[in-house]
């Protein structure tokens, strides 16, 4: 009997030794970063790994943003792949976590009321757990499996631990992107880019790969805000970022560099593929259309008034783009390149606006470096 109790207490703290080691190497991988796409991928990567019975990880949270609308960060184990897809709040299992604000086991989803939503063809079972931030429950650590009652007692109680460190590390995300993202435009702050770049030089260097960097501007924009006035020159802002931002893959990189200057840092991309996603956002921003309400005088006339009011007017906007590449322009470091992308930019300006143009790099005959747009 004695022997029998001394085995199980030791089998069981074997358990908790692995536990905590779990828990050392999650809150390690999750303090490597504040930026949230990387601490995303470290939670799911944790979690599966500290689940072994979980095929699937899900991770609901706002974002960086908030409204009613939540982002769900899936991990599937076996394709190895991520998926995002946006839900309403308060939608399936995770809806019901968050709005409880307990843990939630589903041994075997086709006996369950309870819908996971799209994605969840073949899981079987579901364990989810709150992740309170401020006070509320503002997201939800889920994982999944094909097989039915595949969680037990020490999974929920592993994934409870993961939840309250992700719940930290999440908040200052959210913290370190308020400073870092443009209340206006939603996109980086200047002075992240120019980390981000400085970085990306190195990078280039250490493995040899080229990527490069665009420059923007909204053309006449000074002219915009002094006919329209500024809340409309705020909502051209506005669009055109949005524009960027779906242009963009995940590994881009931009930011409002000043004014309506947009900078774009394009990892692993050459001048010509520069180019090519450069035109598309050129050409996606020229179709953009604003209405807006003239400016009425103060005094007007009524036999002269409109009736009904004056009409609105629809107008649209373009943008001229510079592009300067490393180490194909030969910039010698990130101010060098901001630089060459801005003499492409003014050269854009010059030969008519609402156009893309390149810089690179030239040799003469004498060897000297000549600048060539």
């Amino acid at each position: 009997f004695v022997f029998n109790r001394l085995s199980r207490a030791s089998a069981e703290l074997r358990v908790r030794v692995r536990e905590l080691e779990t828990l050392n190497s999650t809150a390690r991988r999750l303090g490597a970063s504040l930026e949230l796409q990387p601490l995303v991928e470290a939670v799911a990567r944790e979690t599966l790994a500290a689940i072994p019975a979980a095929d699937i990880l899900a991770l609901t949270h706002r974002g960086s943003g908030g409204g009613d609308r939540l982002l769900v960060d899936c991990l599937d184990r076996e394709r190895d792949a991520f998926e995002r897809v946006h839900v309403d709040r308060g939608q399936g299992a995770a809806g019901h976590v968050m709005a409880t604000g307990q843990t939630l086991t589903i041994a075997d989803l086709a006996a369950s009321e309870l819908d996971l939503g799209p994605g969840s063809t073949g899981v079987r079972s579901w364990l989810g757990v709150p992740i309170v931030m401020y006070g509320t429950c503002d997201g939800v650590l889920a994982v999944q499996s094909r097989r039915p009652r595949a969680f037990g007692d020490r999974d929920r109680r592993l994934l409870e631990s993961i939840a309250l460190q992700v719940a930290s590390a999440l908040q200052n995300a959210h913290l370190y992107e308020m400073a870092m993202v443009d209340g206006l435009t939603g996109l980086f702050v200047r002075r992240y880019f120019d980390t981000r770049l400085a970085e990306e030089v190195e990078r280039a260097r250490r493995y040899d790969q080229p990527f490069s960097m665009i420059m923007m501007d909204i053309d006449d924009f000074k002219h915009l805000n002094d006919s329209h006035g500024h809340v409309v020159g705020d909502r051209v802002l506005r669009a055109v970022a949005a524009v960027v931002s779906r242009q963009m893959r995940g590994v881009d990189t931009a930011a409002r560099y000043g004014g309506e200057e947009i900078a774009i840092i394009l990892p692993r991309t050459d001048l010509v593929s520069a180019y090519s996603q450069a035109e598309r956002i050129r050409a996606a921003i020229a179709e953009i259309r604003f209405a807006v309400e003239p400016v009425v005088p103060e005094v007007v006339a009524p036999s002269v008034a409109p009736p009904g009011g004056p009409p609105s007017s629809v107008f649209g906007v373009t943008a001229s783009f510079g592009i300067a590449a490393f180490p194909e322009s030969e910039a010698a470091d990130a101010e060098d390149l901001v630089r060459r992308a801005d003499r492409a930019l003014y050269r854009a300006k010059k030969m008519g606006k609402n156009r893309v143009e390149l810089y690179w790099a030239d040799h003469d005959a004498s060897g000297a470096v000549r600048s060539v747009s």
